[in-house]
């Protein structure tokens, strides 16, 4: 009965090492693809994308809370340097303005 009890207590402690784990490593790759991100590059692509609204949920004690998530309207520049991607998000007068081809910086 008690080894059956430290057994599933080992299992669960191996379980959220696994999971803590997971979590660094994508948090990790996150920070790296923004560091390495270029800051400027020359427009291949631009694209407009709309607000939006969804919803963020989170379960406590088997009680789920959901908090609206909106988004604001995004005009996107995609620009490339030396094959790295990178893109931002522009004012709308900005976006108008820039062309595919244009040299642009962060």
């Amino acid at each position: 009965m008690i080894r059956d009890l430290i057994d599933d207590i080992d299992a669960g402690i191996v379980f959220i090492v696994i999971i803590i784990l997971a979590v660094l490593g994508l948090i990790g790759y996150a920070i790296y693809d923004e560091v390495t991100e270029p800051d400027s590059g020359t427009v291949v692509e631009k694209y407009y994308q709309p607000s939006y609204t969804y919803m963020q949920c989170t379960t406590t004690n088997n009680v789920t809370s959901c908090i609206p998530i909106t988004q604001p309207d995004c005009w996107t520049v995609i620009f490339e340097n030396d094959g790295e991607q990178g893109d931002m998000c522009v004012k709308p007068g900005s976006y108008e303005a820039i062309e595919i081809g244009d040299y642009v910086e962060k």
